[in-house]
């Protein structure tokens, strides 16, 4: 199965990297674009996850803030990059799916993805 990926993160290199990961997978992966609504592009890509680095300007829980007020756009999966160190509860209170460490090894990022996927589809599922 092929995912749709929304990634909000600064460092170019990354994004490229990123690409050429999920790409290999029959994945696609949109990159966050600085000055344009954040919710519209969101909409736009109409993703199956959202991967946001914690540390950019806007701040990564900026970002997660305003995808969590919007009633559509909460319900996609998020997972957090950061290379700080953040605790469990400080994830739990953001209402991430999870978080992946920088550096990151491929194995990590496709399984995080493919976790956070496969549980909201399983949630959605349920609630039908």
């Amino acid at each position: 199965m092929s995912y749709r990926i929304f990634v909000f993160e600064d460092n170019l290199e990354l994004i490229d990297l990123l690409k050429e990961i999920f790409s290999l997978k029959g994945d696609h992966l949109v990159a966050f674009q600085p000055g344009e609504s954040i919710s519209v592009q969101v909409m736009n890509a109409d993703p199956d996850v959202i991967l946001v680095d914690l540390r950019m300007n806007p701040t990564g829980q900026e970002i997660i803030k305003e995808l969590k007020s919007d009633p559509v756009l909460k319900t996609i999966p998020i997972l957090l990059f950061t290379a700080s160190s953040i605790k469990p509860s400080e994830v739990t209170a953001m209402g991430v799916q999870g978080i992946i460490h920088k550096p990151f090894s491929l194995e990590d990022i496709e399984k995080n993805v493919d976790k956070a996927i496969k549980k909201h589809n399983r949630r959605i599922e349920s609630a039908e």
